[in-house]
């Protein structure tokens, strides 16, 4: 069985377009996000006990969440790529 249509009904170009395109701003907008949090990260000053630790757990952990991230936009963002190489019949190689 062939899938020829996108669930809203428009064709799987337009579908794999539409998600390709909100997939790679939503990822931007998280690495942005990400980045932020890593830069405004600041310790409690009610905390004594290991908060470097947890500061750096913090910044570490959203640095790592940041180059996933980028890795997930970049293959959203090759989604697109793909389905205008297909519709174009293009080779780009």
């Amino acid at each position: 069985m062939k899938v020829r249509q996108f669930c809203c009904g428009c064709s799987l170009r337009t579908g794999a377009i539409i998600v390709g395109v909100v997939e790679t701003l939503g990822g931007l907008i998280e690495v942005i996000l990400y980045i932020v949090a890593a830069a405004e990260a600041e310790p409690d000053p009610r905390e004594k006990e290991n908060i470097l630790d947890a500061l750096d757990t913090i910044r570490v952990s959203n640095i790592i969440l940041a180059g996933v991230t980028i890795i997930l936009t970049i293959l959203s963002a090759l989604i697109i790529l793909g389905v205008k190489l297909l519709y174009t019949r293009t080779s780009w190689w």
